[in-house]
């Protein structure tokens, strides 16, 4: 009868954690009336839009897609 080898153990050590990266903001205003609540495509991070914020900053990254959508556009 042949016996079975021990299983193989591994221990994986994590690498350094980056800082997320970040851009300059970029001031977007909402063209819509509903309040509404958009993520950023590169950020991942959430906008909020309303009545009261129409002009938000938003991550340089994710202005292009929010662009996109005919909702938005640059605030000078």
């Amino acid at each position: 009868m042949a016996s079975l080898a021990p299983p193989v153990r591994l221990h994986i050590t994590p690498g350094p954690v980056r800082a997320a990266a970040t851009s300059t903001p970029v001031r977007v205003r909402y063209l819509g009336a509903a309040p509404i609540v958009v993520r950023g495509t590169v950020s991942g991070r959430a906008y909020r839009f309303a009545a009261s914020s129409l002009i938000q900053p938003v991550d340089a990254r994710d202005v292009t897609g929010l662009l996109g959508k005919g909702l938005f556009r640059r605030q000078a």
